[in-house]
């Protein structure tokens, strides 16, 4: 019925929160390649070389989630858009 509503998992909700803040954070980037592009600089290795664009395409495609590390670093980025979505996940 339309009326049922499919609870998320919160993977799926974080992966959202992921794909949505990157756009926010690179609102000058007209496609995926793009952010990746534009991304990668931003998030780094442990050794501080910049991660793999591919890597950010995978988050885009909602395929993987960034590690611990970068998931703090897309947060710094974006406070008030991880604030809304963690609430609402609280919900």
């Amino acid at each position: 019925s339309p009326n049922v509503r499919v609870k998320r998992s919160l993977n799926e909700r974080i992966a959202d929160w992921v794909i949505l803040a990157l756009y926010e954070a690179y609102p000058h980037c007209n496609n995926k390649p793009e952010i990746a592009s534009e991304a990668s600089p931003d998030f780094r290795k442990p050794n501080g070389d910049p991660i793999n664009p591919r890597t950010i395409m995978y988050w885009l495609e909602g395929v993987t989630l960034p590690n611990a590390v970068h998931l703090v670093t897309l947060i710094q980025m974006c406070p008030l858009s991880f604030l809304k979505a963690f609430i609402g996940w609280c919900k």
